[in-house]
């Protein structure tokens, strides 16, 4: 991204025009958080974080925000297992699992939802084996691909309220769906999100800048006529 800037010099009574390139430049900030949950819980949420990015700095008014992108996610993964401790058949037994991340005060959430599904023969006795018992393995989800962008408003995320003012919560779970009732374990439970913030912004030439382009402009016009 390349802009121009027209800057007008008046000298020894020639009005002079120097067209200056501005240059397009960008700062990016990483965020990662762990989700704190026990894992040997099923659920967690919402858990809610802020601070994560500091603002835009214009550097005196140098840097001129143009553009601010945000890009964030939240990952959960489980080992699940699900047991029939009943003397009754359960076909179709489904396991659940979800996450949600929000973001406050502009861009959308991030939610995912997929469901897994076995059959249970009646209980046989014995705990963690057999055709009553079915281990899911790790249940991983990628809620990734929350994606925002804004050209307005861009002074505040440099003056008053400070970007870090965005507030995300999150929360994931993994749950049994339907009326089955059979014993859902959940153990090695984390999760944790991500978001980078990019600020894309202008540098001004700085009036001393200006000024050598402009001196230099006008030996350079006084030489060819010489």
């Amino acid at each position: 991204m390349m802009k121009k800037g027209f800057i007008l010099i008046l000298a020894m009574g020639t009005t002079i025009i120097f067209v200056l390139p501005v240059k397009a430049d960008f700062i990016q900030q990483d965020a990662h958080h762990d989700f704190d949950i026990d894992p040997e819980a099923s659920s967690f949420g919402p858990q809610y974080m802020g601070g994560l990015f500091t603002q835009f700095d214009d550097q005196d008014g140098t840097r001129i925000l143009e553009r601010v992108t945000l890009t964030y996610g939240i990952t959960a993964s489980a080992h699940v297992t699900v047991e029939n401790d009943t003397e009754y058949f359960m076909d179709t037994v489904t396991v659940t699992s979800s996450v949600h991340l929000g973001v406050s005060p502009w861009p959308s959430p991030v939610d995912m939802y997929e469901e897994y599904m076995t059959d249970l023969q009646p209980s046989d006795g014995v705990s963690g084996s057999g055709p009553d018992f079915y281990d899911f393995g790790i249940i991983s989800l990628d809620g990734g691909g929350g994606y925002w962008e804004t050209t307005s408003d861009l002074d505040w995320f440099s003056s008053g309220d400070p970007a870090d003012e965005f507030v995300f919560d999150g929360s994931a779970e993994f749950a049994l769906g339907g009326g089955w009732s059979p014993t859902l374990t959940v153990s090695d439970f984390t999760s944790s999100m991500n978001a980078t913030l990019t600020y894309e912004y202008s540098v001004v030439p700085e009036p001393a800048t200006v000024l050598l382009f402009g001196l230099g402009g006008l030996v350079l016009r006084k030489g060819k006529k010489n």
